[in-house]
Parts: C-alpha cells; structure tokens; sequence
C-alpha cells in the first residue's frame, strides 16, 4: 500500500457541514429531546417547590405546636398573676373612694420616686460602665485614614461618620460582643479632621469595656466592621481607601464614669430618703393604696416579662411557597436536551464507521474518483419534504441528474478511463450495500465496459470467498464501488489491501 494510502487510513477528515446537517436531518429527536428536557427540568423543578411547600407545612404545623404549648404555658404561669392583680384592681377603686385628691398627688409622688430608684439601681447592676472599676477602665481607640478622589472625598468622609454612629454598628457588636442596648455609651467618635487636605481625612473612634478582654473584642469588631463596609461602599461612593493606622487597648482612670456612677448612687439615696419621709406621713388607708398600687405594678412587670420571654421562644411565622415551575430550569432543560442529543449525534458521526455523503476515494481512499452519484437517499413518513430540502444543502451547488443518467455518465467515464489504460478484463469489487444503493449502476457499467471490448467481472463477495478470489488472478485491475450511508470503510481498505498484495492495478473507485 503507498504513502498516499496509508495516510489517507490514517486521516480521516470530518465535513463540519455535512456533521451540521446530518444533525438538522434528525429534526425529530431534536423537538423530543427538547420536550423530555422541559419536562424533566420542569418536573425537578415542580418537585423542589412541593418538597420546599411539604417542609414549609411541617414547620408551620410544627410552629403552631409549639405556639400552643407556649400559650398554655404563659396562661398558667400567668393566671395566679392576673387573679391576684385583678383583686388589687377592685381593692384599689374601693380605697380610692375613700382618699382625697391630695392625698392621691402624694401616693402618685411615693410610686414615681419608686420608679425612678427602680430604673436607676437596674442601671447600675446592668451597665458595663458602673459594673467595671472607674480606676482601672479597659479603653480601645482606633485611628483610621481615609484617602480618596478629591470630589467624592467629603461625602466619604460625612458617610463614615454616620457609620460609626449608626444603629447597623451597634447590632453588629451587640451579636458579636453580646451586649445589650447600652452599646451607643460604649463608643463614641472621637475626631475627624481633614488637615486641609481634602483628599485625606483621620477618624478616631474610642470603645470602652469591662473588661480588657471585652475591649479588644470591640475594638476587632469595629475594625472587621469598617472593612466589611468599605468594601460596599466603593460601588455607591467610588473608589477609596481606608486603613486603620493605629489601634490600641489600655486601662486608666476615668473620671466621668466614676462621677456618673456617683451620681447615680447619690440619686438613688436623695429619692429613698424622700420616699422614706413621704411614705412616713401616709394614713393606714393612703399606706394600703400606696401598696396596692405598688404591688400592682410589680406584678404587671413580671406578666410583661413573661409575655416578652414567650414572644422570644416563638418561633417567626413560617410562609408557605406556592406550588410554582421554574421557568428557568424548564429553558435550561429545552437546551440541556438538544445539546445532549446534538452531542450523541455529533459522537455518533464522528466514530460511524460507515462511508458519509461527504467522503469521495481521492480524500478518503488515496485513489483516483470516477464518479460520485449524489442524492440517493430516499425518506419517507412525516416530514419527508423538510428532510429532503435539509438534505439537499449536502448537494449544494451541484446540478441535480436523474439517477439513471448520472449512473450512465459515470460508467462511460468509467470505460474510457479503463480503454486508455489498456484494460482488457476488469474486476468491478462491491462493498457491502451496494446492490441496493447504486440502481442501475453496476449493470450501465458493464454495458459500458462490454462497449470498450473490456471484460467486466463483478465481485461483491471478495473477502468472504475463496471462488471470488482465486477468480481475481487474470484481472489487469479493478474498479471499487462503495455506497454512503451503506458500505464501510473496512470492507474498502480491506479489499485494497487484497488487491495490493495481488499487484493488480487499482484503476479507481466510484461513490454511489
């Protein structure tokens, strides 16, 4: 076998043309496939939301359990409560018959120095500030520096103040420090200057604590804070830079806690005494009133912090999705669907080991070509008029013959070619599917060779018999004959093979 051959074995060269519309050729398993992946796309889609909807029940269903389980609980703790507090209630406007309007002032005076002596003392024992030593105070302070264009630089810069003040930052080191409302006392922006140069500004933010522990929790926090927050903010406020230049945690005196503190105490000493000598003047009646109505608010209070710890152990409305299909995934599918299919017709054509409309014995076999006949495949059911003009896209440019003619042409060409070279017994080899394919053409041949005084032997069976073979030893060369879509491409290289190792001249092939 020569050089040519044994390249041409060794590279096949694919059509993209022809690839494309042997694809748009199988049309219908292209729609198929384009519904099954909508479906079922669609359908995972379906499912997801009744699986989401199925959840959403049995954690509203669940929640409702549990909201019934905290009403009946809350109503038992809080029924010897509300019995007792409606006595006071009706003891109250049997007392309050008897008392002056005088005398009401006072005992209204006694429960607003109770109050404020309550709110005061809860103060002290919850503050961080009054808990922590006013000698020995953990302190942070964090310098920033902002550097920015010079237009955007004074609205980066009011933005950043309003940051450090805003209740977003307070909630942020409430979860992440765990304090309660008290957070805006804790910290405080110290400075912003801008030094006369627009384009740069310092900030100073000062964070106080109980413990130095605390204090550098804070001032991380803020820190992890800002630089959360910067990286927003360059989309809204344009491009800028913010660094912490400095931040540190000491301990030192501070007097303006250890004076508020005292002040407080010195509050709540100023009201008892008062409330002492206020009380000291009641009656026995304006003394039971003053209880009454002392004893009436206590218990409101634990009612209100029983209703408030119930409303925390709540669980939050659950919403239930509707059933819905994605739109989305249902366009996905159509396209996952036909990219699929295309995909396995793409992989199919590619490793088809038949002869394609594409091929022709030059390219394919390293042999001349005597002739190609185009157009031969036949459709039939649905559709047949759209596979026809698909197909006839592989014939482009080319003038449409009748089969019978074209068969005719290409056998003359064929005689000619076997006249010039002095042939005068001819072997016509057939790959497998030729007799079916080819019409007329094998018998025009003959005629045609019969025409040139060549004698024309046809052999279809040659790798399969020993008679066909034997049979090849008086041929001065031979003419091979394959079908696309039919023949393939082993049957040609294996027959070429024979026909080398006989030495017979291969005087080329016809594609039909």
């Amino acid at each position: 076998m020569n050089e040519k051959r044994l390249r041409a074995r060794e590279e096949k060269e694919i059509d993209l043309i022809d690839l494309l519309i042997e694809i748009m050729l199988h049309w219908r398993g292209l729609i198929v496939a384009f519904i099954i992946g909508g479906i079922l796309l669609g359908g995972y889609s379906f499912m997801q939301s009744y699986r989401a909807q199925k959840a959403a029940k049995a954690a509203a269903a669940e929640a409702a359990e549990e909201e019934a389980i905290l009403n009946a609980e809350l109503k038992a703790e809080v029924l010897p409560d509300s019995e007792r507090l409606e006595k006071l209630s009706e003891r109250a406007e049997e007392l309050k018959k008897e008392l002056s309007d005088t005398s009401l002032a006072n005992i209204e005076t006694a429960l607003s120095y109770y109050d404020q002596i309550e709110v005061l003392q809860d103060y002290l024992d919850t503050s961080v500030l009054m808990k922590a030593d006013p000698y020995n105070l953990p302190y942070g302070n964090i310098t920033f520096h902002i550097s920015s264009d010079s237009e955007a630089a004074e609205s980066i810069r009011l933005t950043y103040e309003r940051i450090f003040s805003s209740a977003d930052l307070f909630n942020y080191i409430k979860d992440k420090c765990g304090y309660g409302s008290e957070v805006n006392e804790l910290i405080s922006l110290y400075s912003s200057e801008t030094n006369n140069d627009i384009e740069n500004s310092a900030m100073r933010v000062d964070c106080k604590a109980a413990t130095v522990e605390d204090c550098q929790k804070m001032v991380d926090a803020i820190i992890d804070y800002v630089k959360a927050k910067s990286a927003e903010l360059q989309k809204t406020l344009g491009y800028h830079v913010i660094n912490v230049v400095d931040s540190s945690v000491s301990t030192s005196y501070n007097a303006s806690v250890a004076q508020t503190k005292i002040d407080k105490e010195a509050a709540i000493l100023s009201r008892n005494l008062s409330l002492a000598k206020l009380t000291d003047s009641f009656n026995e009646t304006e003394k039971e009133y003053y209880l009454n109505k002392k004893e009436s608010g206590i218990i409101k209070g634990l009612i209100n912090d029983k209703i408030e710890k119930k409303e925390k152990k709540a669980a939050e409305p659950v919403e239930i999705p509707a059933l819905a299909v994605s739109k989305k995934k249902i366009l996905i599918g159509v396209v996952l669907g036909v990219f699929v299919y295309a995909g396995i017709l793409c992989v199919a054509y590619i490793f088809s080991q038949k002869i394609k409309d594409s091929d022709d014995f030059t390219v394919t076999f390293g042999t001349a070509q005597l002739g190609k006949m185009y157009g031969r495949r036949e459709f039939k059911g649905f559709g047949k008029k759209l596979d026809k003009w698909l197909y006839s896209f592989k014939n482009r440019g080319r003038k449409v013959i009748d089969a019978d003619e074209a068969a005719g042409i290409i056998a003359t060409n064929s005689a000619l070619s076997a006249a010039k070279a002095n042939i005068k017994k001819l072997g016509i080899i057939c790959a497998g599917g030729v007799e079916e394919s080819t019409g007329s053409l094998i018998d025009k041949l003959k005629t045609a060779m019969k025409t040139e005084n060549i004698d024309a032997k046809v052999l279809s069976q040659l790798l399969y018999s020993k008679d066909e073979a034997y049979s090849m030893k008086d041929l001065d060369a031979v003419v091979l004959v394959a079908a696309a879509g039919k023949s393939r491409y082993s049957e040609v290289w294996d027959a070429m093979e024979v026909i080398d190792n006989q030495k017979i001249n291969i005087l080329g092939g016809i594609m039909a």
